[in-house]
């Protein structure tokens, strides 16, 4: 999971999508984007551009599901 991505583009001046793709391409599973709606919809906005552009693979973006749904599946008790 990604650290405050908000918190962290206020401290580097960066925006929240930019960030959002970096820690995705950096291996984080689930992008922590707190707070305002507009950060989150930006954030989506960009990973779904860079999957769209390559940037991120299709193979990334799928173990990071696959990450989260096995995630998912031990929270509520399954195995």
């Amino acid at each position: 999971m990604s650290g405050d991505l908000v918190a962290a583009t206020a401290a580097t001046g960066g925006s929240v999508g930019a960030a959002a793709v970096d820690a995705l391409r950096a291996g984080a599973d689930l992008l922590y984007v707190p707070g305002d709606a507009a950060n989150q919809d930006e954030a989506y906005r960009a990973v779904l551009a860079a999957v769209r552009k390559g940037k991120v693979t299709n193979a990334r973006l799928a173990a990071a599901l696959g990450h989260v749904a096995a995630l998912k599946r031990t929270a509520a008790g399954q195995q």
